[in-house]
């Protein structure tokens, strides 16, 4: 039975019965290597870094949206493979520590999972994640996998593992950044992580409103996503002590709008 009226299923219980699934599907598989984390089905006793982080964005949201309870053992796992996967150098593999394929994705996902187990700054783990994720910021999409900006399922793992871990408005976390161009799209905010990100995703939108995306990663991935990142979309982190939730609709709505308005304008910049 449900927990609504006369025994019905509410939204509320779907998405309960969703991440009590993603509990049951973990790995618990004791090789000391893919021990608590997820693959492409339940239970696969085989784990990958890219895909672990989704059941982990997906349980942060329920538990701080609309209050669903995520079992605790799955913290109590997932640290076996937080652990496991991060690579001395402080980024994180795909498969194993030392494993080709994404780092800078599989990082911001790392940071993901940290914020989860609330792991702090103060934490060594998570300043030797970001300490990496500094070094490589300036990367592009290259090699299917590899690189940051122009990689949509790359920017997107890093904007919540960055959102989560230390906010939008940090100054003085990731400094390698490119340069400030002069023209800041919200200039009483100041040049940090975030407006690079913007900056670079306002100049790259398509003249329907779109982005290309890459690989893979193609646009209708690369748009839901970039957007999300334009909008500053909020987490809690996994204690609960994170920013403000996921704006409501009618914000959305009046963002969607400025987004449209900020695009014609730059456009006609360029053509100026």
């Amino acid at each position: 039975d449900g927990s609504g009226a006369g025994g019905a299923w509410t939204y509320r219980d779907v998405v309960q019965n969703t991440v009590d699934y993603f509990a049951f599907g973990q790995n618990d598989i004791e090789d000391g290597v893919h021990r608590g984390g997820w693959r492409d089905y339940a239970n696969y006793n085989n784990s990958d870094q890219s895909t672990t982080q989704w059941p982990v964005i997906g349980s942060i949201t329920a538990n701080q949206q609309m209050g669903v309870s995520t079992p605790g053992f799955v913290s109590s796992e997932l640290s076996f493979w937080t652990n496991y996967i991060q690579n001395p150098a402080g980024y994180a593999g795909y498969q194993s520590p030392t494993g080709p394929l994404g780092e800078v994705n599989e990082t911001g996902a790392l940071l993901i999972q940290q914020a989860f187990l609330g792991w702090g700054t103060g934490d060594s783990r998570v300043q030797s994640a970001l300490n990496w994720l500094d070094g490589a910021w300036q990367t592009t999409a290259n090699s299917t996998w590899d690189g940051n900006f122009g990689h949509p399922y790359a920017m997107w793992a890093v904007y919540k593992g960055l959102e989560l871990t230390i906010g939008l408005d940090d100054m003085t976390t990731i400094t390698n950044l490119h340069a400030d161009p002069g023209d800041v799209d919200n200039p009483d905010h100041g040049w940090n992580w975030w407006e690079d990100y913007c900056e670079f995703l306002v100049n790259n939108q398509l003249g329907d409103g779109s982005w290309a995306g890459y690989s893979s990663w193609n646009q209708w991935l690369a748009t839901p996503w970039y957007i999300n990142i334009l909008a500053a979309t909020q987490f809690e982190n996994g204690n609960g002590n994170g920013p403000p939730p996921i704006p409501e609709p009618g914000t959305m709505l009046l963002l969607g709008t400025g987004l449209l308005g900020l695009a014609a304008l730059r456009r006609r910049k360029r053509s100026t």
